[in-house]
């Protein structure tokens, strides 16, 4: 596998990371849980970048995005509801772990997609570390 180019690694992965989430929001208990990938070039940037997310980040960003451009501005008020947020995001993602842990014990497919999504992922960060170098 040294050989691979890492642009056709780059694919293999997003095709994989599609077939991967596609199977598991099939097959997951909460559509909270579905998880979506989408290419968004950052603000002051033209260049898409791919990221991955459950329904309920998505949600939590838009609401988030929609509470600033209302509110104008955040005072002490928010400080509280930002501690809020974020342990709440914290605790959906720990059972969003649990939830993709359950279905990969029952679904042998699924468990093989993640196992070598994993092993890519891991192959595609040794060869940017090795790039920069």
């Amino acid at each position: 596998m040294s050989g691979r180019r890492p642009a056709n690694l780059r694919v293999e992965i997003e095709r994989l990371e599609e077939a991967v989430y596609e199977r598991f929001n099939a097959l997951n208990s909460d559509d909270e849980f579905d998880i979506h990938c989408l290419k968004q070039a950052p603000t002051g940037s033209n260049i898409p970048l791919r990221t991955c997310a459950p329904n309920f980040v998505i949600r939590a960003e838009s609401s988030s995005a929609t509470k600033m451009l209302t509110d104008g501005r955040s005072g002490d008020g928010n400080n509280y509801s930002r501690a809020d947020h974020q342990m709440l995001m914290e605790e959906k993602s720990r059972k969003l772990t649990e939830e993709i842990q359950r279905v990969a014990r029952e679904d042998e497919l699924l468990l093989r997609g993640l196992v070598r999504l994993h092993e890519l992922k891991q192959l595609q960060s040794s060869d940017q570390g090795r790039a920069g170098r």
